[in-house]
């Protein structure tokens, strides 16, 4: 997985360069990963927090920050029947922000999977 995440990070870098992205990503962008369906394990790292600091190692961000938390798990959207997806609200109310000594520029939320 450590190999994926590095290669998808060079195609993102790819298309920036080719500016299919348009402003999304850049120098004075703070990536801030997007906590999985359940709370992490004590010292476990986050997907999410993996691709983040690919991302700035190949230079389409400038940091990465860990504001957000899960606090509660979410039904995993794959596994729900039709319409019981959990929704906005749910995943809302499971989840605390914290905060950061410094005001980023931009923020770009990144998150592991489309559904």
């Amino acid at each position: 997985e450590p190999e994926a995440i590095r290669l998808a990070a060079d195609r993102v870098r790819r298309y920036v360069d080719k500016g299919r992205f348009g402003p999304s990503f850049g120098p004075d962008v703070t990536v801030v990963p997007v906590p999985g369906r359940a709370p992490l394990a004590p010292g476990a790292v986050s997907r999410t927090a993996l691709i983040c600091e690919a991302l700035v190692r190949v230079g389409v961000a400038r940091e990465v920050l860990p504001l957000l938390e899960r606090l509660e798990p979410v039904q995993k959207s794959a596994y729900a029947q039709p319409g019981q997806r959990p929704d906005v609200e749910a995943h809302y109310g499971s989840m605390r922000a914290g905060g950061t000594l410094t005001v980023p520029d931009r923020l770009l939320l990144v998150d592991d999977v489309i559904t």
